[in-house]
């Protein structure tokens, strides 16, 4: 039975209308969720300041270990994108922002109990550093252990790299420091004026600053390893876990291949 005033067949092509509209809806917020997931914001990873082994910038496009690395680690994991290698932050900064989320990740920082209130730390290490000791070239100094080390040292303090690990290291120890800058190549001239005796510090960066300095014939580095540490990537805990996991799985998969050896090597390698 027709109603009056209706012409034939509105009824099902409005049906028909409705249909249709409704299943693009249903495919629009299906879809959603898969765009959102493959444009992910870049994390802000920045330059840590005053380590040369990790990050080289100055010469064009960053490079060292960390920018090697974040390249590797983006051909893995295409939803990875890493931005603020360009610019140079200090350690305190770096910390300071994992805390505040401004800073997603940082590449390559010592483990630090205190860290993990604010970051989560990758469990796959970097490298393991070491730390050594930079002298005059004429100084015939040998110490075998810490202890010996702060008894040559005596009433002078050790030179340190302005808030860093080393430093706090070694007044654990007992050590009188001297960290009153960041500067390597000021630190190596202290060393030369005979503020100091012993300039404590990594490994990579004190070879790669005596060799910037041109100081090879005047500072030499002593042959004993004084403390070893493994080196980490870290992520802020404002970071989504959906990131943290993809930055886990492109560096175990780097080391499960050789290629995180390979990359720490070539710049070890370097003078």
């Amino acid at each position: 039975m027709k109603h009056v005033g209706q012409r034939p067949g509105v009824s099902s092509a409005t049906e028909k209308h409705g249909r249709s509209f409704l299943l693009l809806l249903v495919g629009l917020v299906l879809l959603c969720p898969v765009q959102a997931g493959a444009v992910e914001p870049a994390i802000f990873l920045p330059a840590q300041e005053k380590a040369p082994h990790k990050f080289i910038l100055g010469t064009g496009q960053p490079r060292g270990i960390c920018p090697d690395l974040l390249q590797a680690m983006q051909k893995l994991e295409p939803a990875l994108r890493f931005e603020g290698m360009d610019r140079e932050l200090s350690l305190s900064l770096i910390d300071q922002g994992l805390r505040n989320g401004s800073v997603g990740a940082a590449c390559g920082l010592l483990e630090q109990p205190a860290r993990h209130a604010y970051a989560r730390r990758v469990e796959t290490p970097l490298y393991v550093a070491r730390q050594m000791v930079a002298v005059r070239s004429n100084d015939d100094a040998l110490p075998a252990s810490l202890a010996e080390l702060r008894k040559l040292a005596g009433k002078q303090p050790v030179i340190t790299v302005r808030g860093s690990a080393q430093g706090a290291f070694l007044q654990g120890h007992g050590f009188r420091i001297d960290e009153s800058t960041g500067d390597y190549q000021a630190n190596l001239r202290k060393l030369l004026a005979q503020r100091s005796r012993f300039f404590y510090g990594g490994e990579f960066a004190l070879r790669r600053a005596i060799q910037a300095a041109g100081l090879q014939g005047q500072i030499k580095l002593l042959p004993k390893v004084f403390h070893e540490e493994a080196i980490f990537f870290w992520t802020s805990r404002k970071l989504s876990a959906a990131q943290h996991e993809r930055i886990e799985r492109a560096l175990s998969r780097l080391q499960a291949s050789g290629e995180l050896a390979r990359i720490v090597r070539s710049y070890q390698d370097q003078p």
